[in-house]
């Protein structure tokens, strides 16, 4: 069973544990800060839901190491290294209909305001109906240019189509509006008036600012229907027409239905590119969840890997070896017993720690880059506060290493690993250890006291 002791000298190592591992989580905010992990990770789950959007091939977002790895694509666009190697693209770079919708929503953003000071897009935090919106708000103009089959010359040929359509459907309705009152021409007289006017609108987009929002309201998919119906509607009209003896109107009809014809075709043809467009933003819902479920548990994995390397690094510059640590604790009382009382403050300052702020997000990357390095220098002095020597002790390595002999040093490179795995759980993990450990000591203390006036 614990005693006191044991128990101090439990929590003194819990202590050291967790000042390390907040110097670990300084550094790794500081790093996701400066090559932007989380943001260059949700661009790239954006790239795949929009590949999914456009009915392709979602593995070409995922092609390089350094589309698996966002760090690795931070890293080589820095500056520095961008004037050695090949800038490495965005995956929505690599398709120019998936980089003119990323663009398209890219643009959206801006415009609601989603952007830093320093020009970066704030995406960090958007959801799904923030998402939809945006693309809902997209131009098709943007999108249109980018689709191969789209033809300018075609579109204006069958818009010119079109409103000759448009305009003699209307006079033969005007003109012989009592005869045809009771067919199915009269009935779809008005739907059909709709779908030319939205057809126009939709093949001229030089002169309007028609929205993925827009088309999708229209209901492409009715407007198909109504188009293949249309040949089977006339005919009835022309026979009932004929019935009710009014021949004129019936060869008039006639005359129609043949112009009507080949360009019914063409626009049954061409309402699958409406139609596909307009499915955009179910498809970016529907496949949304599934993809950021992905981008969790990359970012989780890619986490705690720069958790684990930063450990490592920490553990080294500040030669954290597990067991050396143990000896001076177990060894020097008063030491123990600074570290112990260190702890109240310790949690205090953990407690009083703010949560990210409007002012914050929006910082400089030169106020960042301060209070970053003033929050690692802080939680080092917090360490060495603690009476361990910290990084001066990279200058004696020499001297060290032929001191503590062979055996020495693999004790050390034990001791530093054994340390990297512990600190890698994360603050939070030893915040909670050490809660508990002195909730116990808090218990062993009652328990000494009650037996101790039993006794008496």
């Amino acid at each position: 069973m614990f005693n006191l002791d044991t128990l101090d000298k439990l929590i003194a190592i819990v202590v050291v544990l967790l000042v390390l591992s907040l110097v670990v989580q300084s550094i790794q905010a500081a790093i996701k800060k400066l090559f932007r992990i989380k943001s260059l990770q949700l661009e790239q789950s954006l790239a795949q839901l929009f590949y999914y959007t456009l009915d392709k091939d979602p593995l070409k977002a995922m092609q390089s190491i350094s589309d698996r790895a966002p760090l690795l694509r931070a890293f080589r666009n820095l500056p520095i290294i961008r004037g050695i190697g090949r800038r490495a693209q965005p995956p929505a770079a690599r398709d120019p209909q998936v980089k003119a919708l990323y663009e398209a929503v890219s643009t959206e953003f801006l415009r609601a305001g989603r952007v830093s000071p320093s020009g970066k897009l704030l995406i960090d935090s958007i959801s799904k109906d923030e998402l939809v919106k945006f693309i809902g708000q997209v131009r098709i103009e943007d999108i249109l240019k980018h689709i191969p089959s789209h033809d300018d010359k075609k579109f204006a040929e069958i818009n010119e189509k079109i409103i000759s359509a448009h305009q003699a459907v209307k006079q033969f309705c005007s003109k012989h509006r009592l005869p045809i009152q009771d067919t199915r021409l009269a009935e779809m007289k008005q739907p059909l008036m709709q779908l030319f006017a939205s057809a126009d609108q939709f093949l001229d987009l030089n002169k309007n600012d028609l929205t993925l929002g827009d088309l999708a309201a229209f209901g492409v998919g009715e407007a198909r229907k109504l188009i293949e119906a249309l040949p089977d509607s006339m005919e009835e009209t022309v026979a009932q027409l004929k019935d009710k003896a009014q021949n004129e109107a019936a060869e008039e009809l006639q005359k129609l239905q043949q112009t009507l014809a080949p360009l019914a075709d063409e626009m049954k043809a061409l309402a699958a590119l409406p139609q596909k467009l307009a499915q955009m933003k179910g498809k970016a819902g529907e496949w949304y969840d599934t993809v950021m479920q992905s981008f969790g548990e990359r970012y989780v994995r890619s986490m705690k890997t720069c958790s684990l390397v930063i450990s490592l690094i920490v553990v080294i510059l500040l030669n954290a070896n597990l067991f050396g640590i143990y000896r001076q604790i177990s060894a020097d009382e008063a030491k123990r017993n600074l570290i112990v009382q260190s702890s109240e403050q310790i949690k205090n300052s953990l407690r009083e720690q703010p949560t990210a702020s409007s002012e914050q997000v929006n910082q400089t990357l030169d106020q960042w880059a301060k209070a970053s390095y003033a929050d690692i220098e802080q939680n080092v002095s917090l360490y060495t506060a603690l009476g361990f020597e910290g990084p001066q002790w990279i200058v004696e390595i020499p001297q060290r290493a032929s001191k503590a002999g062979a055996r020495g040093v693999i004790e050390t490179i034990i001791g530093w690993a054994l340390m990297t795995m512990l600190l890698s759980v994360g603050a939070p993990f030893w915040q909670d250890v050490l809660e508990s450990l002195f909730g116990l000591k808090n218990l062993l203390r009652k328990r000494e006291r009650s037996e101790g006036s039993t006794e008496q």
